[in-house]
């Protein structure tokens, strides 16, 4: 049996998501977000920068899409 890592631990609770799961995982963060820039203020709107990573991923035929919001990153897995 196979020693586990914090790493192979971490690598593998990213890719947890469904389609569904991930956009609201994704949705619930870019809120989170908006909570914390607007505070106790109120605003028409509140910008929140979203970062977009697509990377092959093992094995050769996999995708994983990643959204980093503010160091939270929500990752997916795309499987051909």
């Amino acid at each position: 049996m196979s020693n586990i890592s914090r790493k192979y631990i971490d690598d593998h609770k990213k890719s947890v998501h469904t389609a569904d799961s991930f956009g609201r995982a994704l949705i619930e963060q870019i809120l989170s977000e908006s909570i914390q820039k607007i505070g106790t203020e109120e605003a028409q709107s509140v910008n929140v920068d979203v970062k977009f990573k697509i990377e092959a991923f093992e094995p050769a035929t996999c995708l994983r899409v990643c959204a980093n919001i503010n160091g939270v990153e929500v990752c997916y897995h795309v499987n051909m």
